[in-house]
């Protein structure tokens, strides 16, 4: 039988998520920064920040789908929100490092 988990402990992560996307934003910054000046501890930064945030995100989508009293829109939308800023932050950083290259 599989845990389950109350709104709380849910929301509680969330918080942390979108503290982490914030983080892996101002990684993505520092980046691009240190890209013009061929330096490569800024990337290693943000990719470590983008590893953080997957994991944290594999297990709040856990929590998610096994919350007391079922599913949770709100929180599944928060979730969903995050997550795609954190996928165009990803690209964006990306596209940069990939322009600099050309």
């Amino acid at each position: 039988m599989a845990n389950t988990y109350n709104r709380t402990e849910v929301e509680d992560l969330l918080r942390a998520l979108e503290r982490n996307a914030t983080a892996v934003i101002d990684a993505a910054r520092a980046s691009a920064t240190e890209a013009q000046q061929d330096k490569f501890t800024g990337y290693a930064n943000f990719k470590e920040r983008c590893d953080d945030f997957d994991t944290l995100s594999i297990l709040i989508e856990y929590r998610l789908k096994n919350m007391r009293g079922g599913r949770e829109q709100d929180l599944e939308e928060k979730f969903d929100e995050l997550t795609v800023y954190m996928v165009s932050a990803t690209l964006t950083t990306s596209l940069h490092d990939a322009e600099r290259e050309i």
